[in-house]
Formats: C-alpha cells, structure tokens, sequence
C-alpha cells in the first residue's frame, strides 16, 4: 500500500510516517525543506513541494498513479496573523483535494483536525453529534476546512476526520512551553477563577496507533472521530506530573487575569510585525486559553475499531520529557 503523509517534517507526520515505514507501507512525504527533511531523519520518499493556494501543486504530478491513502497532516497552529490560518489550513486544504481528483478517481482521503474545530466542552465532553462552535481561528479554518472536504471530495473517496485533543509526546515544540514553565518554577494559569482546567490528552504514539487502524479499513465510508485518552486530566495535575517527572521540589502555580494575557498578546503581536517575533501565545491563542474545559469522548472510536490507548499521562510525560532532554531543549 502506498501512502502520502502532508507535513512530514512536523510533529505529528513525523511520527506517522516513522510507524508506517516500519510497519511496510511505502510512504511518501511532503515537505517543503528538504534540509529540515534530512534533519529531522523523516522516513519515506521525499515529495518537495508546497501547500499553495494560488496555483495547482505541481509536485502531486510526482506521486504513484496507484496511490491508496492521503494522510493530510500539514497545516499552521499559531499565527499572528488571522488570515493565515484560513489561507493554509481552509483553501490549501481545498487546493490539495482539487488537484489530487483530477489524478485519483479513488482514494482515501483521512484528515487531522482539531478538537478546536468543535470548541471546548460546556456541561459534558464533546462528542461526533456535538454542534461545532469553534472559538478560535485556528479551530474554525480547521471546521472550514472538514466541510470543503466533504463537499469537494468525489462520491468513490473514503474520508476519515480524525479530531485529537492536546497531543503530547516527543518532539513536540508546543507542550514543550508548559515543561519550560515547570522548569522555571513556576506555571502560568490563564485566568483568577479558582475552577481547575480540564483537558482531554492523547500520546502521540496513540494516535498514530489509531491512524494506522484507520488506513486499514476498506469499505468506504465518511466518518469523524475524537480520539484522545479515556480519562481527562487538569492543568494541575499536567504540570505536577511533570515536576515529579522532573523530580522537582518546588512549583508554584500563578493565576494570570485574562486581560492581562490578551494585553500581552497584542504587545506580541505588534512586536512581530517588526522583528519577525515567533512566540506562541497568540491573540487566537488565548481565545483557547480561556474556556475551563477543552474535553472529548473518544468512545466512537473505541467502540467502532475495538481501539484501546496504551499510554497514560505519566508515561507520556517520562517519554516527552526525556526526549527534550536528550535534544537539550530543556
């Protein structure tokens, strides 16, 4: 079986095509560095090309005309630039559907959103029935995004919307800010309400299980699914179990007022209109920061694929944390 994995040199492609080529697909991976590429040891053939919006993708003419499965991963999570999220996520995501059409008459097409592209969840964990109220740019390019392809994808494709919660796992540069916090001593809490935080998480590991369940299934089919661990976990007990990870005495938790966090933001945001600044805390970013609860169920899956997650939270912090380490990004 021969499979395209977009985004190959970000965290979730990585992996993926790492356990694919292991477990004997040919893979194919997208990228648009090829150094970065290299770098990052990425397994499969290398596919150089971009996820444009203005021009068809050259580069899919270079794919297998016997290509079976699209695994659509590439995209932006952070941007302080609102537009940009729509542009690559929304319309690069309708271009990449349009130009593999004209090639493939059959395909299964799976594609990895978000939780963001639902919202956070209010009385109860948000699950495939759920009406979508994304609260953030990123999250509602995501949705944008599901609905084109849905409605651009010819009748013959599979697709298969995979929407992950937090992932967690080793090289993962965005988890990587909450560990740095722990570091230091002391761990940001956005807002001065005393409601603890709540959030679904999964290992990469499991997702990329998942996935490959995926890949495997051969009726055709137009399905959505949460996948995260079965049990959700606060803010408090991440970053405590990191510290114990860490074997760190002291941690301070500090509540921040959520005008702050928007004031700095907007600071940053300035700030990187003229030095180029790539921090994470976004304006777009703290309308995620802000609800108390961003939870999911992921009882569909498990019940539709017998699908079963193998790493719980102190596993995936012991494996995280001691890959940053061995990067010296700690």
């Amino acid at each position: 079986m021969k499979i395209l994995i977009t985004g190959s040199t970000g965290f979730l492609g990585s992996h993926l095509c790492e356990l694919l080529a292991q477990s004997g697909y040919e893979v194919y991976a997208q990228a648009r560095n090829k150094k970065k590429f290299q770098q990052f040891k990425v397994q499969g053939h290398f596919i150089q090309g971009n996820l444009e919006t203005e021009k068809s993708n050259q580069w899919v003419s270079k794919l297998p005309h016997d290509l079976d499965v699209v695994v659509h991963a590439a995209g932006i999570v952070h941007s302080f630039k609102e537009g940009a999220f729509y542009k690559i996520n929304t319309e690069g995501t309708k271009r990449l559907v349009e130009d593999l059409k004209v090639k493939y008459p059959k395909l299964h097409f799976i594609f990895l959103s978000s939780l963001s592209a639902a919202g956070p969840s209010l009385k109860k964990p948000v699950d495939e029935n759920t009406i979508e109220e994304p609260v953030s740019h990123y999250g509602r390019s995501k949705l944008m995004a599901e609905k084109t392809i849905l409605n651009e994808a010819p009748k013959e494709w599979s697709l298969s919307i995979v929407r992950p919660p937090m992932i967690i796992g080793p090289r993962d540069e965005g988890v990587l800010d909450i560990f740095k916090m722990v570091k230091g001593g002391v761990a940001l809490k956005a807002g001065m309400k005393i409601k603890t935080k709540m959030y679904s998480f999964i290992c990469i590991f499991d997702v990329t299980k998942f996935i490959l369940k995926l890949i495997q299934k051969e009726t055709i089919h137009r399905e959505t699914y949460f996948i995260s661990h079965n049990e959700v976990v606060s803010f408090e007990e991440l970053v405590h179990g990191i510290k114990e990870a860490r074997k760190q005495k002291r941690l301070w938790t500090l509540p921040i007022p959520l005008i702050l966090l928007k004031s700095l933001a907007q600071l940053l945001r300035y700030g990187n209109q003229l030095f180029s600044l790539n921090f994470r805390l976004t304006p777009d970013k703290v309308s995620e920061l802000i609800p108390y609860e961003w939870t999911c169920s992921p009882q569909k899956a498990f019940r539709e694929y017998h699908f079963a997650v193998d790493w719980n939270l102190k596993k995936t912090i012991q494996v995280t944390l001691d890959d940053y380490e061995e990067r010296n990004w700690l």
